[in-house]
């Protein structure tokens, strides 16, 4: 038996994987979804949400679970940087790790390097406020950074820090191929505080990781 660790992508959170960790469970193994720091349950202010956080709330999962327990780690889109810096972090607790259209980014290079390279992007054409494509490569290539990166949140205005998707685009950039329950599902999430109240009833709160949820008996 394995523990999956389900990381959610940019915008996501803990729920999209509500119908994948019943198919682990059948299969004998565990399935543990994440609300990320500034996603789903996670109240963190989005402009706090770092790598380095983010990798500690996976770290904190995995130390929560026994020893000798398999680890693997899935992650969607942008959380691909999360599970890659992870497994470096503590590299004997984790058996593999899963990229499931996420990003795969070599040391040195920034996830944005490569976001910025679909010009026909839905969700790049539909960001809230966008920065001019030039400001943001300019912002890409100074916060490679060490002194910019420890500093920038006290450097940049808040609405430079964070990032969102306009709602009339989720359908089209993140559901075009999901049933019509799935986008109603995300509608209603957005529309209540309790995220996971309108999810299916096995969703509840693990005891583990504050910052975790997962599906329960």
């Amino acid at each position: 038996m394995a523990a999956f660790i389900l990381l959610h992508g940019s915008f996501h959170g803990a729920w999209n994987w509500h119908r994948v960790i019943p198919l682990l469970e059948r299969a004998g193994h565990r399935g543990i979804a994440l609300d990320l720091p500034g996603h789903g349950k996670n109240r963190m202010a989005p402009r706090w949400a770092s790598l380095a956080r983010n990798v500690a709330c996976v770290r904190d999962c995995i130390d929560a679970l026994p020893p000798d327990e398999e680890i693997v780690l899935v992650a969607h889109s942008r959380n691909g940087i999360v599970i890659s810096q992870t497994a470096e972090a503590c590299p004997r607790r984790i058996a593999g790790l899963v990229y499931l259209a996420a990003y795969l980014v070599p040391d040195g290079r920034a996830m944005m390097d490569y976001a910025m390279q679909d010009g026909q992007s839905l969700i790049v054409r539909n960001i809230e406020n966008p920065l001019p494509q030039a400001t943001l490569k300019f912002l890409v290539r100074i916060f490679k950074s060490g002194f910019m990166r420890a500093f920038g949140g006290a450097l940049l205005p808040y609405a430079m820090q964070t990032h969102r998707l306009k709602k009339s685009a989720y359908r089209e950039a993140l559901y075009h191929d999901c049933g019509e329950e799935i986008v109603d599902m995300e509608a209603c999430r957005k529309s209540i505080s309790n995220a996971c109240r309108i999810a299916p009833s096995r969703w509840i709160c693990s005891a583990g990781c504050s910052a975790m949820c997962r599906a329960g008996a």
